[in-house]
């Protein structure tokens, strides 16, 4: 049996391994309960723009993200938290050699506590991934009634549904129009808020604990008959 968190991930290891389509359960992921619990009660800081996620990986496109602020910096204020592991050194190299000095805090070793925060804190949360098997932190986002800016490629419109702005992740002037947009449009931010809240209903860990079971007791059937 061969299960796997997305279809986007479900295609691409069908076409790898050439296995037919059929072979693969995709069983989704779900969103840890902690992130509902009461927290201290922090609001969003204006113009505050996050980023969660392994800035040492290429696939995560925070190059991209790096250089469509440069087009933002003289044109709408904002700040970008980056909260990554492991440390990054490219990334805020880029980010000085960009002019970006004051714009972009670098934090890692977070507790999940401190993560929370930050997305109570975030304006909006940003995702440019290349690639993605699935993307936890937009929907953790989501679930702090931050707006989510994604990338339009792999797994995240799979995930996201309807409840984020999406962007080409290699065109750094859409990335900069559709920050632009979240960081100034109310409207637009209330709607993907409202639509974010309903999105993240969908995913719990019971369910897919609850999946995963059905396909191991399928697969020791199989081996009993």
């Amino acid at each position: 049996r061969i299960m796997t968190g997305s279809d986007a991930s479900a295609q691409s290891v069908s076409g790898s391994f050439h296995l037919a389509r059929q072979q693969i359960q995709v069983i989704h992921d779900g969103v840890d309960t902690d992130m509902f619990l009461p927290r201290e009660d922090v609001s969003p800081e204006p113009n505050s723009v996050l980023f969660v996620g392994n800035s040492e990986d290429r696939n995560k496109g925070i190059r991209y993200l790096l250089q469509a602020l440069r087009l933002l910096r003289s044109r709408v204020p904002f700040h970008l938290t980056v909260v990554h592991r492991p440390a990054s050194h490219q990334a805020p190299r880029l980010a000085r050699k960009l002019g970006l000095h004051g714009r972009v805090t670098f934090l890692q070793g977070l507790s999940t506590e401190e993560l929370v925060r930050q997305y109570n804190r975030a304006h909006l949360l940003v995702s440019p991934s290349l690639y993605e098997g699935f993307g936890l932190p937009p929907l953790e986002a989501m679930a702090h009634g931050a707006p989510v800016l994604a990338s339009n490629v792999s797994a995240l419109p799979e995930v996201l549904g309807e409840a984020a702005l999406y962007v080409n992740p290699e065109n750094v002037f859409d990335i900069s129009r559709g920050i632009r947009s979240l960081l100034l449009d109310k409207k637009l931010r209330k709607q993907l808020v409202k639509r974010g809240h309903a999105q993240v209903e969908k995913f719990s860990w019971k369910e897919s604990v609850r999946r995963v079971l059905e396909v191991y007791r399928a697969a020791a059937g199989a081996e009993a008959s």
